[in-house]
């Protein structure tokens, strides 16, 4: 069973009591010892980032350099790549699946085609390595996710990259969850509430606000696509107005 806290002050404490209990390394919360805004140094840490305000993207941009051998990620480019990150995997049990995936996916593409040109990419992540998780979200400027960890990749997108995230109604205080974060990381992070999937009316879910399925509506999704190509494109704008800021944005 998911015994996670559904809300409040209360997942922090479980995350801290979980890490001391299978960790010996000290743990540091980086916000307290932060210095302004330049990088605070370790010899050796493990490093992870959460959604607060820590200055995180000179951390972010070693890691990137450590992980795939570069950084930052490609500047935008004329047409946005676009990614659709399945939680439908067979290894997946704790929810938020897409009920009518196939129909999802076809309607994201032909939108995409009809306003950019270029297709759609599909993508399960666990079945790629890390490094290639990394490097696929660095080259991706349009992020279509359900909610889960596959949202986190916004903090490897470049600066003017759109995130698209939604999560069935019982789940919709969980959209706050990475706004920050992709916020922070200089990207866009659009969301809304699919349908409930009629599947789970019946079942007995220790969290449902966690484990239940959604249905999303092809045209629901369809427009916020349209959203995230116009965010793309007015990113893409102001980088192309002002070489200079771009470069900024590509320094972090």
């Amino acid at each position: 069973a998911d015994k996670k806290p559904t809300s409040g002050p209360k997942a922090p404490h479980l995350l801290d009591q979980l890490l001391r209990t299978f960790s010996d390394y000290p743990l540091i919360n980086a916000s307290r010892v932060a210095d302004g805004d330049k990088p605070v140094c370790f010899e050796r840490a493990i490093l992870g980032t959460s959604a607060n305000s820590f200055p995180h993207m000179a951390l972010l941009h070693q890691m990137m350099r450590n992980i795939v051998g570069y950084a930052p990620p490609p500047p935008l480019p004329p047409r946005p790549r676009a990614l659709f990150i399945s939680r439908n995997h067979k290894s997946v049990i704790r929810g938020r699946k897409i009920a009518n995936e196939a129909d999802v996916v076809a309607k994201v593409n032909a939108t995409l085609l009809e306003l950019t040109g270029d297709p759609l990419q599909y993508v399960q992540m666990e079945t790629l390595k890390y490094k290639e998780q990394v490097a696929l979200a660095m080259r991706t400027n349009i992020m279509i996710s359900p909610h889960g960890g596959g949202v986190a990749n916004c903090i490897w997108m470049a600066k003017g990259s759109v995130m698209v995230e939604f999560v069935a109604p019982v789940g919709k205080t969980l959209l706050n969850m990475y706004h920050s974060m992709c916020g922070k990381s200089g990207v866009k992070h659009i969301s809304f509430l699919a349908d409930p999937d009629p599947a789970d009316a019946n079942a007995q879910l220790s969290n449902p606000r966690l484990f239940s399925n959604m249905v999303v509506p092809p045209a629901k999704i369809a427009e916020y696509v349209g959203k995230a190509v116009e965010h793309f494109n007015a990113a893409r704008a102001k980088q192309k107005k002002s070489p200079k800021a771009a470069a900024d944005d590509s320094a972090g």
